[in-house]
């Protein structure tokens, strides 16, 4: 049986929903980015620049994808040298990059595909900075 006024409500609602989860989604970064800004405001970042803090990060999520292996990983915290970022921004691939006296050495190279709301600012190469020009 045919029910053409009931399918046209289920595609609108389906329609409408998706246009939520959209603004949503569109409201979560934004806010995001401004809490970055607040906290860090002398990080620029994210970008592709190895010169500079900006080009470098932290992951902000405790889980979040590895390419180089395809699978989830357990990253929060660690510290990334940006290699490419989405055309609209949304999306950084990053590269962990511990030091080397680090206990967690062994993760670096992984790449991570990172959502913006995953990036967060270098707070150990910020708070380094600090530092140095303190002392």
């Amino acid at each position: 049986m045919d029910t053409p006024m009931f399918d046209f409500f289920i595609k609108e609602e389906a329609v409408a929903t998706a246009q939520k989860i959209i603004h949503e989604d569109e409201e979560e970064v934004k806010k995001h980015r401004k809490i970055l800004k607040i906290c860090w405001p002398e990080w620029n970042g994210p970008l592709v620049d190895y010169e500079s803090i900006d080009g470098y990060c932290e992951v902000g999520k405790p889980i979040v994808h590895s390419i180089t292996d395809g699978k989830n990983l357990y990253c929060y915290m660690a510290p990334c040298r940006i290699t490419s970022i989405s055309d609209d921004g949304l999306e950084v691939i990053a590269e962990i990059a511990y030091e080397e006296n680090s206990t967690c050495y062994h993760m670096n190279g992984n790449q991570l595909k990172l959502h913006i709301t995953e990036v967060w600012a270098p707070v150990a190469m910020i708070n380094r900075s600090y530092r140095h020009a303190i002392c």
